[in-house]
């Protein structure tokens, strides 16, 4: 099973996404209150998550602190967002434990250890990483062969995308014989 380790903040959203002119504009983040306004998605992003899920077949499992209290709510947040979203709650597979009262520091050393238990208790060995470099620095280690870094400023990118495929690989169609003897009929 392919698995995309998902943060939200800085990887579907970036620091322009959060200016009053962009809410104003946005008919989805328009009606957010004051203290929603950390539920901003950006819709491109969206988009290009869409597409790798799409393109490689993985399923989600979600890091970001998002996970406390929308983690089995995610699709109808980003369902709002029209067909951008095409997936249901099956694409999520499940979300990493929360270590951050077992342990001290910044909050990179427990997001690591949460990945890295995830991985070990699901026999997980074909996944990507996506998080800002403010959320965690993995050593170098195999993980870190698969920790594709967002930034702030910029967010989810087509270069990370295109990273994440060449790291997963595409998902292989299988085509069932009456299909092939349908293609082969129609043209």
């Amino acid at each position: 099973m392919k698995i995309i380790f998902l943060g939200v903040d800085n990887v579907l959203n970036s620091a322009t996404d959060f200016t009053d002119a962009s809410m104003g504009y946005d008919p989805v983040h328009s009606h957010l209150e004051k203290s929603e306004r950390w539920l901003v998605i950006n819709a491109g992003k969206l988009g290009l998550l869409n597409d790798l899920v799409k393109t490689t077949g993985a399923k989600i499992v979600l890091t970001s602190h998002w996970r406390l209290d929308y983690g089995k709510t995610l699709t109808p947040i980003f369902q709002r967002y029209g067909s951008i979203w095409q997936h249901y709650d099956s694409t999520f597979f499940g979300w990493t434990d929360d270590l951050r009262h077992d342990m001290t520091g910044d909050g990179s050393e427990w997001r690591q250890l949460e990945i890295q238990n995830f991985i070990k208790a699901n026999c997980i060995s074909d996944y990507v990483i996506f998080d800002s470099t403010d959320n965690i620095r993995l050593p170098h280690t195999e993980y870190s062969d698969r920790f594709i870094k967002t930034y702030k400023s910029i967010g989810l990118t087509m270069l990370h995308i295109k990273r994440a495929i060449s790291i997963l690989g595409r998902e292989t169609v299988k085509i069932s014989m009456m299909d092939r003897i349908k293609k082969m009929i129609n043209g």
